[in-house]
């Protein structure tokens, strides 16, 4: 009921929605951000309001999200919307339905659905708690076919060309072949491509705290290839192809209305915001500029081998796209055939001729490959399709019956051959007549069951099991070619067949406990269970309880002990209440009261312990548990008779001996109650396994096994590549082996027998170089069609060693006959190395390891590294060059590189010269110019501004080109594809065009009345001969017509110009100017001073201010005073000056100073030592008080002054030598004394 009222709400939910939109404001704190800042601020937003919903649940868990977040609307939204298996062209091989299909568990493709997350749950631990929300967070968790996530294992998401092994709508898992990485990786549908990209940026934003953590906790995933351990984002090389991803596949409504799904719909409630907003992947990660490619097609979508191919596809660019090529090849790598594509309409571009018609069963791969006018380039994903077979011409011979028993029947034929050889056979089967078997129709691939078989070419046997002893099985084989819708049968004329028959089975008492024999779930309350007893005793039932779990309860919702003897061989049928199709003896039960989706056990009170159990306890499967076309619902499930034991532990998810322990049949059967057999085995199986496994030596292609041998008489050993092994052998069942791995009997698909026998040792051969391989060994005993098999079984893996070359650095290398050409290339490998030199070496031009050139070597035992290597000089010219990396120890040969060009060249020379048609030319004559080189030698002639190489602007000799508007120099180079000599230049000489300038300047500053003032004149464009007037207060000064002129009458306040005529005829626009005006400012004379002696040592100047005082022997510096102290006999005048402007000189006066003491013959006063050297002592014999004393230089400047009350000592060390005056004076006297420093 849970279920039903959830597909119900999730009708509701996808219908809301469809006509969601994204709320209003969700992305603001977004607004104007970019980069680091940006993803930050994108982990905000997507962590508020997310909720971690249940992964398993009796609530609202995943699987009941998937309800509304990923079914198909049509027809009925129940069908999920699975990436691994649609083929969005065509018809999917299978399909899967809410609910019903989910599973744990598959042996094949479209077994059943489970749940998958994008980027693998171990790279976090695979820890399921509140503190790893991204374990549930459905934006990476998508439903998929449970078999081919378990192809995907733990692998990386990425691009490989060379697959190993490929889904049916394409999927792919082989060697990473995009840049970065060489592992084992998986790729999705191109389809789908944006899908994953986006989701994985999701986690980039939404986990940017926590992604780095992954990796230091857990350092030994596949993680640590694509996550840097710093920083919460991926290595370049993944977010470079998530990028191409991105672009090449946009945002579809599936993804629009599966986030809007998850955010309106779910208690997730977040958002992926690159399905929002694909803008930000560029914004975040800084896309390149370039063209994006997208909507590639080629037509027909399948081709036979007379049909030519056509592709097209979207290029659109923010700039002018130049060229699109479509490249492609038939080796899967080479991609060495190029078609030029045109624009049909942009921006869809198609193909200007076909890619031929090639023969059937060819895989034709293509890319497209886009430049802009900028130089930028953008490769598109790889795209491939299988040119289709017709109907195989023959059919296989001599199908006979092989090894029966009396469960299985194998069968051998010989294969079809020539001229159309078939892919691969479907073989049915019937226990009624050959009548009963129903030819296939073309294009509708039958599955594999219990009767029906599809084996590949060059297989020639099948094995039947799980059929009922002594019975005649008829068989039919069709041989085929092609697959899915393209499938392709021959059934006319009438098929070969054949009949066998399988041994009489052994009967007794085997089991090793009670088991449930029988249960039915049927229309209404009609649900039955039988119990049987195969032990070889009675078997008290009171021991026992019949328990039932509902709707995923983990305790017992009806617990029933039972009651009575069951004997040996017999059966007991119990009952529903209200059960009425059945008429045989029953015992009503209230444990059986189950639905599709209860688990029903077998408890045993004494050991306390379950000896049997219908699905899994504490487990809600929605409404029922499947496998394959096997259900618990509406069904009737008989317990096959090779089962000896019931399921003991509680399977840790679904119910997964359902397809393999029962057989199942319509609804109401009733036919098989009351009654049971079991087939024991004639001996027992062993109860020690093998133990040990070793890999004594290992290369690229095959490996040998060894081990120790368990108690078995003999065992099997089984091999599956890329992922462990799943089956168990069938007892009463043989397996033939082949050391050819491949070759052998399968245990499950893909999982083949490469040993059968009593020894210790195999070698295998036919391994693929660089791939895990996981080993299994089965112990068994009895002869052959009676095994009995010890499981499980003993396990071990090995990888095949295997050397990735690289990518190189370049695509183009340049090489003369005497120089090569130094790059690197990079390796990595797989496998242990010893004593190991690694070698480059290099192909012929047309990618031929004949004759290998060596061309680097590391001396290395790890597992990658970069080798320096040379492309020889003189290496011929090709563009089919290629690289591998070989080893010696052991002896690999690894990959080949990219294809990559080699030019063999000569280099340019130098020009001798080069030269323009016109220079020294007015900048407004326009026209053009022709630049020209003389000597050297090149393919092209470029030249360029800016200096050599720098900005190019054209290239021929001559070119003409406009003719620039200002000086400049231009350089030319002769250049090749691989070589630019130096550059010749040339500089063009542009004259401006001017105007005439004139400007004038006064050859004094400072004017005194009568002061000769010359004007000269600066004139700029004036020509050879240029004619000049000057002005005076704007009037013209008759006959100044020369540069200068001169005056000396000026007035204060005068004005003087000039006028210039220019005689200047090249590039001048005005040959008249005026230059400045300059305004005069004259000064007056000053009168002439008078001076006097006012003492005999004082003379005096009547003017106040502007002295000058001079001697005979001209100025006495700093003397400015109005009065001036003498202290020298000399003659003495003054000289005025104002303004700048200087009086005549003044009168002059004679001084004469005699004596040490002058003008006074006064004793007031006692100065002594006299000459002085370093203390002169001042005495005042009066002893008046306050005489005020100064002392004169020679130049009459006061150098020291003092106050003397009775006596003063004065320091005069410091004093130059010379005579002094010392003046003294107080209010009675005034005296003057001379004194000499020595």
């Amino acid at each position: 009921m849970k279920k039903f009222f959830l597909l119900l709400i999730a009708v509701l939910f996808l219908y809301l929605s469809s006509i969601a939109q994204i709320p209003s404001g969700y992305y603001d704190l977004a607004d104007g951000k970019t980069g680091e800042i940006l993803r930050a601020a994108l982990r905000d937003i997507t962590i508020t309001d997310h909720i971690k919903i249940p992964y398993t649940s009796t609530e609202f868990d995943v699987w009941d999200a998937y309800a509304i977040t990923d079914v198909r609307p049509t027809p009925n939204n129940t069908i999920i919307w699975d990436m691994y298996s649609d083929i969005p062209s065509g018809i999917p091989a299978y399909t899967f339905t809410i609910y019903t299909s989910q599973c744990g568990s598959a042996t094949e493709e479209g077994d059943c659905y489970a749940r998958e997350h994008l980027m693998a749950n171990s790279y976090w631990g695979g820890i399921d708690d509140a503190a790893n929300p991204q374990y549930s967070d459905l934006h990476h968790l998508f439903p998929a076919d449970q078999y081919v996530n378990n192809r995907k294992s733990n692998n990386i998401v990425a691009q490989t060309s060379t697959p190993t092994w490929t889904s049916t709508n394409g999927s792919k898992v082989g060697p990473c072949t995009y840049p970065g990485f060489t592992g084992t990786v998986f790729e999705p549908i191109n389809e789908y491509k944006g899908d994953f990209a986006r989701a994985f940026l999701y986690l980039a934003a939404r986990y940017m705290d926590q992604m780095s953590t992954w990796i230091t906790t857990y350092p030994t995933t596949d993680a640590q290839y694509i996550i840097n351990s710093t920083g919460g984002n991926y290595k370049q090389w993944f977010i470079d192809m998530l990028i191409l991803w991105n672009n090449s596949d946009p945002v579809s409504q599936k993804e629009i209305d599966r986030n809007n799904a998850i955010y309106y719909n779910t208690p997730q409630h977040n958002r992926n915001p690159f399905v929002d907003h694909p803008e930000y992947v560029c914004q975040v990660w800084s896309c390149p500029t370039s063209p994006v490619i997208t909507n590639i097609t080629h037509t027909p979508t399948y081709p036979n081998s007379s049909n030519v191919v056509s592709v097209s596809a979207s290029v659109t660019d923010d700039v002018s796209v130049t060229s699109v090529t479509l490249q492609w090849c038939t080796d899967g790598i080479s991609f060495n055939n190029s078609i030029i594509m045109n624009v049909s309409g942009a921006p869809n571009y198609v193909s200007t001729s076909s890619i031929p018609d090639q023969p059937a069963s060819t895989t034709v791969t293509y890319r497209i490959i886009a430049m802009d006018n900028e130089d930028n380039t953008s490769t598109s994903l790889t795209n491939s399709y299988k040119v289709i077979k017709d109907e195989p011409t023959d059919y296989p011979t001599s199908l006979s019956c092989g090894t029966s028993t009396s469960t299985s029947i194998s069968l051998t034929w010989i294969d079809a051959t020539t001229p159309i050889i078939p892919d691969g056979y479907l073989i049915k089967a019937s226990s009624v007549s050959l009548v009963d078997i129903t030819d296939p129709v073309d294009g509708i691939k039958e599955d594999n069951g219990s009767l029906i078989k599809n084996i590949i070419q060059g297989t020639q046997t099948v094995k039947f099991t799980g059929l009922v002893a002594s019975t005649t099985y008829y068989f039919k084989i069709y041989p085929y070619t092609n697959s899915l819708i393209n499938i392709n049968y021959k059934t006319i004329p009438t098929a070969l067949n054949t009949s066998c028959v399988t041994s009489a089975g052994g009967s007794g008492s085997c089991a090793t406990d009670l088991i449930i024999s029988e249960y039915i779930e049927g229309s209404g309350s009609n649900k039955y269970i039988e119990i049987s007893n195969n032990t070889g005793v009675s078997v008290d039932l009171s021991g026992y309880k019949l328990q039932l779990f509902s709707n995923g309860s983990a305790t017992a919702t009806s617990n029933v002990t039972l009651s009575g003897t069951l004997n040996d061989q017999t059966t007991i049928v119990y009952k529903n209440t209200s059960a009425t199709v059945y008429g045989g003896t029953v015992i009503t039960n209230a444990a059986v009261n189950y639905n599709g989706d209860d688990a029903v056990a077998l408890y045993k009170i004494s050991s306390g312990s379950y000896v049997d159990i219908i699905g899994r306890i504490g487990e809600d499967p929605g409404t029922a548990w499947t496998s394959g076309s096997f259900t618990t619902l509406d069904k009737t499930l008989v317990r096959n008779s090779s089962v000896t034991s019931g399921v003991i532990t509680n399977p840790t998810i679904g119910f997964p001996t359902l397809a393999t322990e029962w057989t199942q049949y319509t609804i109401d059967d009733v036919s098989y109650l009351g009654a049971h057999s079991v087939t024991c085995p004639s001996c027992q199986a062993p109860t020690i396994q093998a133990s040990n496994i070793t890999f004594p030596s290992v290369s690229d292609t095959s490996m040998t096994i060894h081990w120790i041998n368990g108690n078995g008489i003999n065992r099997i050993v089984v091999m599956c590549q890329g992922y462990p092994i799943t089956e168990i052998p069938i007892d009463y069942t043989s397996y033939l082996s082949d050391s050819v791995f491949g070759l052998g009997d399968e245990l499950g698909s893909e999982e083949y027998v490469v040993y059968n026998n009593s020894g210790s040792t195999v070698s295998v051969s036919n391994l693929i170089k660089g791939q895990t391989y996981y080993i299994s060994i089965f112990e068994y005993n009895c002869l052959a069609g009676e095994e009995s098999y010890l499981t499980p079984s003993v396990n071990s893996s090995q990888i095949t060693y295997s050397i990735t070359t690289g990518t190189t650095p370049d695509n183009t290398y340049c090489v003369s006959s005497v120089l090569g050409f130094a790059t690197t290339i990079s390796y990595t490998s797989t496998g242990t190395f010893t004593g190991n030199t690694y070698t480059a070496q290099l192909s012929d031009a047309m990618g031929s390891f004949a004759s290998p050139i060596n061309i680097g070597t590391s001396i290395s035992n790890l597992n990658t590294g970069v080798i320096n290597c040379s492309i020889p000089a003189n290496t011929e010219s090709g563009t089919g060059y290629m690289i591998r990396v070989i080893s010696n120890e052991p002896s690999i040969i690894g990959t080949n590189s990219n294809l990559f060009e080699v030019i063999l060249y000569i280099p340019c020379e130098t020009p001798i010269s080069a030269i323009s048609s016109r220079n020294d030319y007015c900048e407004n004559e326009g026209g053009t110019i022709d630049l020209s080189a003389i000597g050297g030698s090149g393919t092209l002639l470029s030249w360029y501004t800016s200096g050599c190489s720098g900005t190019l602007i054209g290239t021929g000799n001559p070119l003409n080109i406009e003719a620039p508007t200002t000086t400049t120099t231009y350089y030319a180079r002769w250049e090749n594809s691989c070589s630019n000599s130096s550059c010749a230049s040339i500089t063009v000489t542009v004259l401006p065009i001017v105007n005439a300038g004139l400007s004038i300047a006064a050859s004094e500053n400072l004017i005194c009345e009568g002061t000769l003032v010359t004007f000269t004149a600066t004139p700029s464009n004036g020509g050879s001969s240029p004619e000049y007037q000057w002005q005076l207060n704007g009037l013209d000064i008759d006959g100044q017509i020369n540069s200068t002129y001169a005056s000396d009458s000026l007035n204060n306040y005068d004005q003087i110009k000039c006028i210039l005529i220019s005689s200047e005829t090249t590039c001048i626009s005005e040959s008249t100017a005026t230059s400045n005006i300059i305004t005069v400012t004259v000064n007056s004379i000053p009168e002439t001073p008078t001076i006097s002696q006012i003492e005999n040592y004082i003379l005096h100047s009547n003017v106040p201010n502007g002295n000058q005082w001079y001697d005979s022997n001209g100025l006495i510096s700093g003397a400015v005073n109005q009065e001036y102290t003498v202290t020298s006999n000399e003659t003495y005048y003054v000289i005025v000056t104002k303004n700048g402007c200087s009086s005549e000189q003044s009168n002059s006066i004679a001084v004469v100073i005699n004596g040490i003491d002058i003008l006074s013959n006064n004793k007031s006063f006692e100065i002594y030592p006299n000459p002085v050297s370093n203390e002169l002592i001042i005495v005042s014999k009066d002893n008046l008080l306050k005489t005020r004393y100064e002392i004169y230089n020679s130049l009459g400047q006061v150098i020291y002054k003092g106050i003397l009350i009775e006596k003063d000592i004065i320091q005069t060390t410091n004093f130059s030598s010379g005579i002094y005056i010392i003046k003294l004076e107080n209010d009675k006297t005034l005296e003057f004394k001379k004194i000499v420093k020595k």
